[in-house]
């Protein structure tokens, strides 16, 4: 239905848009102090992981991060496993996104992983 409504151009163009928006927000990963890009970003998707503060507790804090953003619905972060280390999963599908949105966003994860360090000490 979408191909139908808006055509092949129309969504060629959101696909490379989201692509170019996942590479930007790999650049800014790797821009934030305690932000630690785990793999290049691939198509629309960025693996990442809160990585200030001791290794054993950062799947946790990652988790709680995850969670603490959906349940104040300030995003929906996805998680997964590399290495067998817990991860971010950030997905982006919306082409119209900015790199403001972007640094928001991982200000808000950075913010939030020390939050959590300081609740747990």
């Amino acid at each position: 239905m979408s191909l139908r409504t808006h055509g092949r151009r129309f969504l060629g163009r959101a696909v490379e848009a989201t692509i170019d928006l996942a590479t930007d927000a790999a650049r800014l990963v790797e821009s934030e102090p305690c932000l630690e890009l785990v793999r290049p970003a691939s198509l629309n998707t960025v693996l990442f992981r809160y990585a200030c503060g001791p290794a054993q507790e950062l799947d946790r804090v990652n988790d709680v991060i995850r969670l603490s953003l959906l349940h104040n619905g300030a995003a929906v972060v996805g998680r997964t496993r590399v290495d067998g280390r817990m991860v971010l999963k950030l997905t982006l599908m919306n082409a119209d996104t900015t790199a403001a949105e972007l640094r928001r966003l991982l200000a808000l994860i950075a913010d939030a992983g020390a939050r959590e360090l300081r609740l747990a000490a």
